[in-house]
Protein backbone atom coordinates (compact mmCIF):
# COMPACT_ATOMS: atom_id res chain seq x y z
CA UNK A 1 0.00 0.00 0.00
CA UNK A 2 1.41 3.27 -1.15
CA UNK A 3 -0.13 6.66 -0.53
CA UNK A 4 1.52 10.30 -0.30
CA UNK A 5 0.60 13.46 0.99
CA UNK A 6 2.91 16.30 1.63
CA UNK A 7 2.42 19.81 2.49
CA UNK A 8 1.17 22.04 -0.37
CA UNK A 9 1.87 25.54 -1.38
CA UNK A 10 0.89 28.17 0.03
CA UNK A 11 -30.33 16.95 3.56
CA UNK A 12 -30.18 12.46 3.89
CA UNK A 13 -31.20 9.57 1.19
CA UNK A 14 -33.46 6.66 1.48
CA UNK A 15 -30.38 4.83 0.25
CA UNK A 16 -28.60 5.94 3.53
CA UNK A 17 -28.61 3.47 6.49
CA UNK A 18 -29.85 4.70 10.11
CA UNK A 19 -27.24 4.95 12.74
CA UNK A 20 -28.40 4.12 16.12
CA UNK A 21 -25.39 6.06 18.31
CA UNK A 22 -26.84 5.08 21.46
CA UNK A 23 -26.87 1.89 20.50
CA UNK A 24 -23.57 1.74 19.04
CA UNK A 25 -21.41 3.42 22.40
CA UNK A 26 -22.82 0.91 24.83
CA UNK A 27 -20.77 -1.46 22.54
CA UNK A 28 -17.87 0.78 23.02
CA UNK A 29 -15.52 -0.37 26.07
CA UNK A 30 -13.39 2.71 28.14
CA UNK A 31 -9.49 1.54 27.52
CA UNK A 32 -6.53 1.73 25.31
CA UNK A 33 -7.50 0.07 22.30
CA UNK A 34 -5.42 -1.36 19.71
CA UNK A 35 -6.02 0.34 16.77
CA UNK A 36 -5.07 1.23 12.62
CA UNK A 37 -5.01 4.12 11.07
CA UNK A 38 -8.20 3.55 8.37
CA UNK A 39 -8.58 7.01 6.49
CA UNK A 40 -6.49 9.95 5.54
CA UNK A 41 -8.59 12.52 3.71
CA UNK A 42 -6.95 16.13 2.06
CA UNK A 43 -9.40 18.51 3.19
CA UNK A 44 -8.07 21.52 1.29
CA UNK A 45 -6.83 24.40 1.64
CA UNK A 46 -8.33 26.47 4.51
CA UNK A 47 -7.92 29.82 6.20
CA UNK A 48 -7.29 29.18 9.76
CA UNK A 49 -9.43 31.17 12.51
CA UNK A 50 -7.71 34.63 14.39
CA UNK A 51 -5.65 33.59 17.21
CA UNK A 52 -4.08 35.58 19.81
CA UNK A 53 -1.13 36.07 22.18
CA UNK A 54 0.76 37.93 24.38
CA UNK A 55 3.97 38.11 23.16
CA UNK A 56 3.84 41.34 21.15
CA UNK A 57 1.52 44.59 22.25
CA UNK A 58 -0.86 46.29 20.05
CA UNK A 59 -1.02 50.20 19.48
CA UNK A 60 -4.09 52.31 18.76
CA UNK A 61 -5.37 56.18 18.56
CA UNK A 62 -8.30 55.78 20.77
CA UNK A 63 -9.36 53.84 23.73
CA UNK A 64 -12.22 52.69 22.37
CA UNK A 65 -10.02 50.88 19.67
CA UNK A 66 -8.04 49.71 23.06
CA UNK A 67 -10.97 48.24 24.77
CA UNK A 68 -12.33 46.71 20.92
CA UNK A 69 -9.19 44.43 21.36
CA UNK A 70 -9.46 43.78 24.60
CA UNK A 71 -12.62 42.39 24.24
CA UNK A 72 -11.83 40.19 21.27
CA UNK A 73 -8.67 38.37 22.63
CA UNK A 74 -11.20 37.46 26.09
CA UNK A 75 -12.73 34.90 23.51
CA UNK A 76 -8.84 33.95 22.56
CA UNK A 77 -6.73 33.85 25.30
CA UNK A 78 -6.56 31.26 27.61
CA UNK A 79 -8.50 32.69 31.54
CA UNK A 80 -4.23 32.78 33.02
CA UNK A 81 -3.09 35.07 30.03
CA UNK A 82 -5.92 37.05 29.32
CA UNK A 83 -5.41 38.36 33.06
CA UNK A 84 -2.24 39.40 32.41
CA UNK A 85 -3.90 41.88 29.37
CA UNK A 86 -3.99 45.48 29.78
CA UNK A 87 -4.66 48.78 28.49
CA UNK A 88 -2.22 51.57 29.44
CA UNK A 89 -1.41 54.94 27.70
CA UNK A 90 2.00 55.67 26.60
CA UNK A 91 3.02 58.67 24.61
CA UNK A 92 -0.77 59.80 23.31
CA UNK A 93 -0.98 56.10 22.70
CA UNK A 94 -3.54 53.66 23.86
CA UNK A 95 -1.51 50.23 24.04
CA UNK A 96 -2.32 46.57 24.62
CA UNK A 97 -0.21 44.11 25.74
CA UNK A 98 -1.60 41.77 23.48
CA UNK A 99 -1.87 40.68 19.70
CA UNK A 100 -4.17 38.89 17.43
CA UNK A 101 -2.77 36.72 14.53
CA UNK A 102 -4.90 35.76 11.06
CA UNK A 103 -2.36 32.80 9.96
CA UNK A 104 -1.75 32.30 6.69
CA UNK A 105 -3.77 30.32 4.66
CA UNK A 106 -3.14 26.07 4.69
CA UNK A 107 -3.34 22.70 3.87
CA UNK A 108 -5.45 20.17 6.49
CA UNK A 109 -6.91 16.95 6.66
CA UNK A 110 -9.15 14.24 8.20
CA UNK A 111 -7.13 11.22 10.21
CA UNK A 112 -9.69 8.13 11.23
CA UNK A 113 -8.62 5.03 13.47
CA UNK A 114 -10.36 1.78 13.50
CA UNK A 115 -10.31 0.09 16.87
CA UNK A 116 -9.46 -3.23 15.61
CA UNK A 117 -9.84 -4.71 19.63
CA UNK A 118 -13.71 -3.28 19.87
CA UNK A 119 -15.82 -4.56 16.89
CA UNK A 120 -19.52 -3.42 17.41
CA UNK A 121 -22.35 -3.96 15.72
CA UNK A 122 -23.57 -0.66 13.29
CA UNK A 123 -26.95 -2.64 12.01
CA UNK A 124 -28.46 -2.27 8.79
CA UNK A 125 -26.30 -3.22 5.77
CA UNK A 126 -23.19 -2.35 7.49
CA UNK A 127 -22.47 -5.19 9.91
CA UNK A 128 -20.46 -5.85 12.44
CA UNK A 129 -16.77 -3.42 11.98
CA UNK A 130 -14.26 -2.22 13.99
CA UNK A 131 -15.74 0.96 15.60
CA UNK A 132 -14.40 3.98 13.81
CA UNK A 133 -13.27 7.19 15.50
CA UNK A 134 -12.05 10.61 14.06
CA UNK A 135 -8.70 11.67 16.24
CA UNK A 136 -9.47 14.93 14.88
CA UNK A 137 -11.01 17.58 17.29
CA UNK A 138 -14.47 19.00 16.72
CA UNK A 139 -16.46 21.90 17.73
CA UNK A 140 -20.17 22.11 17.55
CA UNK A 141 -20.47 19.92 14.76
CA UNK A 142 -17.64 21.54 12.71
CA UNK A 143 -14.57 18.77 12.44
CA UNK A 144 -10.77 21.23 13.03
CA UNK A 145 -8.82 19.99 10.20
CA UNK A 146 -5.19 18.97 11.10
CA UNK A 147 -3.04 21.80 9.22
CA UNK A 148 -0.43 19.83 7.32
CA UNK A 149 2.13 23.01 7.13
CA UNK A 150 5.75 23.05 8.33
CA UNK A 151 8.12 25.13 10.58
CA UNK A 152 11.68 25.81 10.64
CA UNK A 153 14.58 23.96 12.25
CA UNK A 154 14.72 23.99 15.61
CA UNK A 155 17.97 23.42 15.64
CA UNK A 156 20.59 23.74 13.77
CA UNK A 157 21.24 21.15 10.84
CA UNK A 158 17.51 20.28 11.69
CA UNK A 159 15.03 20.12 8.68
CA UNK A 160 11.71 22.17 7.73
CA UNK A 161 8.60 19.83 9.05
CA UNK A 162 5.46 19.61 11.21
CA UNK A 163 5.29 21.91 14.68
CA UNK A 164 7.38 19.68 17.52
CA UNK A 165 3.94 19.57 19.26
CA UNK A 166 1.56 20.00 16.60
CA UNK A 167 -1.09 16.28 16.02
CA UNK A 168 0.96 15.13 12.63
CA UNK A 169 3.90 14.78 14.51
CA UNK A 170 3.11 12.99 17.68
CA UNK A 171 1.44 10.60 15.30
CA UNK A 172 4.39 9.68 13.32
CA UNK A 173 5.88 9.06 16.38
CA UNK A 174 3.29 6.44 17.82
CA UNK A 175 3.16 4.87 14.56
CA UNK A 176 6.46 4.62 14.26
CA UNK A 177 7.81 6.55 11.11
CA UNK A 178 9.88 8.77 12.62
CA UNK A 179 11.63 9.07 8.71
CA UNK A 180 8.25 11.67 8.30
CA UNK A 181 9.97 14.28 10.25
CA UNK A 182 13.71 13.65 10.90
CA UNK A 183 14.79 13.53 7.59
CA UNK A 184 17.05 11.01 7.44
CA UNK A 185 15.40 9.54 4.14
CA UNK A 186 14.40 12.41 1.96
CA UNK A 187 11.37 11.69 0.14
CA UNK A 188 9.07 10.74 3.49
CA UNK A 189 9.97 14.07 4.35
CA UNK A 190 6.75 15.69 5.66
CA UNK A 191 5.05 12.51 3.64
CA UNK A 192 2.22 12.09 6.39
CA UNK A 193 0.48 9.51 4.24
CA UNK A 194 3.05 6.90 5.51
CA UNK A 195 0.93 6.47 8.90
CA UNK A 196 -1.92 4.58 6.96
CA UNK A 197 -2.41 1.13 7.65
CA UNK A 198 -0.17 1.65 10.40
CA UNK A 199 -0.79 0.26 14.41
CA UNK A 200 -1.51 2.87 17.25
CA UNK A 201 -3.33 2.74 20.75
CA UNK A 202 -5.92 5.39 20.87
CA UNK A 203 -7.31 5.86 24.56
CA UNK A 204 -11.34 5.68 24.61
CA UNK A 205 -13.51 7.31 26.95
CA UNK A 206 -17.25 5.87 26.19
CA UNK A 207 -20.69 6.70 27.65
CA UNK A 208 -23.09 9.27 26.13
CA UNK A 209 -20.42 10.25 23.88
CA UNK A 210 -17.08 8.21 22.93
CA UNK A 211 -14.23 10.46 23.61
CA UNK A 212 -10.49 9.79 22.29
CA UNK A 213 -8.41 11.16 25.78
CA UNK A 214 -5.02 10.38 23.56
CA UNK A 215 -2.64 8.31 21.46
CA UNK A 216 0.18 6.06 22.03
CA UNK A 217 2.86 3.31 20.39
CA UNK A 218 1.33 0.01 20.27
CA UNK A 219 3.18 -2.20 23.29
CA UNK A 220 5.80 -4.80 21.83
CA UNK A 221 3.63 -7.96 23.30
CA UNK A 222 0.66 -6.80 21.36
CA UNK A 223 1.66 -5.93 17.94
CA UNK A 224 1.27 -9.75 17.15
CA UNK A 225 -2.29 -9.34 18.26
CA UNK A 226 -3.38 -6.92 15.64
CA UNK A 227 -5.49 -8.19 12.94
CA UNK A 228 -4.69 -6.16 10.24
CA UNK A 229 -7.09 -7.73 7.59
CA UNK A 230 -9.82 -6.52 9.58
CA UNK A 231 -9.16 -2.85 7.90
CA UNK A 232 -8.88 -1.58 3.78
CA UNK A 233 -7.51 1.65 4.71
CA UNK A 234 -7.73 4.17 2.64
CA UNK A 235 -6.31 7.36 1.19
CA UNK A 236 -8.04 10.58 -0.76
CA UNK A 237 -5.81 13.07 -1.80
CA UNK A 238 -7.28 16.12 -4.35
CA UNK A 239 -5.12 14.60 -6.65
CA UNK A 240 -6.07 10.84 -6.41
CA UNK A 241 -10.43 11.63 -5.41
CA UNK A 242 -12.71 9.48 -7.70
CA UNK A 243 -16.37 8.84 -6.84
CA UNK A 244 -15.54 5.05 -6.89
CA UNK A 245 -12.82 5.96 -3.76
CA UNK A 246 -14.99 8.15 -1.60
CA UNK A 247 -17.75 5.31 -2.29
CA UNK A 248 -14.87 2.79 -1.08
CA UNK A 249 -14.49 5.19 1.75
CA UNK A 250 -17.67 5.54 2.63
CA UNK A 251 -17.12 9.20 3.04
CA UNK A 252 -18.99 11.10 5.70
CA UNK A 253 -21.36 14.16 4.85
CA UNK A 254 -19.43 16.11 7.42
CA UNK A 255 -16.40 15.73 5.45
CA UNK A 256 -17.82 16.63 2.48
CA UNK A 257 -19.14 19.62 3.64
CA UNK A 258 -15.51 20.91 5.09
CA UNK A 259 -14.01 19.69 1.80
CA UNK A 260 -16.07 22.15 -0.30
CA UNK A 261 -15.09 25.21 2.46
CA UNK A 262 -11.49 24.65 1.28
CA UNK A 263 -10.40 27.56 -0.68
CA UNK A 264 -9.14 25.36 -3.62
CA UNK A 265 -12.17 23.15 -4.17
CA UNK A 266 -13.74 25.30 -7.19
CA UNK A 267 -12.28 23.70 -10.56
CA UNK A 268 -10.44 20.90 -8.60
CA UNK A 269 -10.52 17.22 -9.32
CA UNK A 270 -11.91 16.81 -6.12
CA UNK A 271 -14.81 19.20 -6.80
CA UNK A 272 -15.59 16.55 -10.07
CA UNK A 273 -15.14 13.61 -7.80
CA UNK A 274 -18.07 14.68 -4.91
CA UNK A 275 -20.18 15.75 -8.10
CA UNK A 276 -19.94 12.23 -9.80
CA UNK A 277 -20.77 10.74 -5.88
CA UNK A 278 -23.39 12.68 -5.29
CA UNK A 279 -24.80 12.31 -8.64
CA UNK A 280 -24.75 8.34 -7.55
CA UNK A 281 -26.50 9.27 -4.82
CA UNK A 282 -29.30 11.37 -6.56
CA UNK A 283 -28.03 14.50 -5.78
CA UNK A 284 -27.66 14.38 -2.04
CA UNK A 285 -24.67 13.85 -0.05
CA UNK A 286 -24.68 11.11 2.96
CA UNK A 287 -25.26 13.66 5.77
CA UNK A 288 -24.50 10.92 8.00
CA UNK A 289 -24.44 12.48 11.61
CA UNK A 290 -20.96 12.17 13.04
CA UNK A 291 -20.58 10.14 16.79
CA UNK A 292 -20.96 13.16 19.11
CA UNK A 293 -18.33 14.53 20.84
CA UNK A 294 -17.25 16.72 23.72
CA UNK A 295 -15.09 19.10 24.03
CA UNK A 296 -5.52 1.46 0.56
CA UNK A 297 -5.63 0.75 -2.25
CA UNK A 298 -2.10 2.01 -4.26
CA UNK A 299 -2.52 5.27 -5.05
CA UNK A 300 -0.93 7.67 -6.79
CA UNK A 301 1.66 9.78 -5.66
CA UNK A 302 0.47 13.39 -4.22
CA UNK A 303 3.41 15.34 -4.66
CA UNK A 304 4.04 19.62 -3.77
CA UNK A 305 6.18 21.64 -1.83
CA UNK A 306 5.85 22.37 1.87
CA UNK A 307 4.20 25.27 2.77
CA UNK A 308 6.66 27.45 5.05
CA UNK A 309 4.80 29.04 7.55
CA UNK A 310 6.14 31.88 10.19
CA UNK A 311 -20.60 15.79 15.57
CA UNK A 312 -24.60 15.96 14.53
CA UNK A 313 -23.72 13.30 11.27
CA UNK A 314 -27.86 10.10 11.47
CA UNK A 315 -26.64 7.23 8.65
CA UNK A 316 -23.09 5.89 7.54
CA UNK A 317 -20.42 6.21 10.58
CA UNK A 318 -17.45 5.62 8.40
Amino acid sequence: MTFSLKPQNTGSTNNAPTVDWAKINKQVITDNHTAIISQIVDLGEHTPPLSANIDKSTEFDTQEEAEALLEQVSEMLKKSDFEKVKITEQNGKFVVNAQVRQAKDRQEIAVFADLVDNIVDYGDNIGEKPYRVLLNKTWKGDIRGLGLAVVPPQNQGGVWTFAGNSMLTELAKVTKQNTITDGSVKSDLNNIGLILGKALMVDIVSGDFVNVKGISTVPSALLKTIDYSLVNPVGISFDNATPELLREAGIRGSIIKKIKQANNYQGSNMQKAIEAFEKDHNGVVNNQPEQPKQEVKQEPKAKATPQKVEEVDASCPF
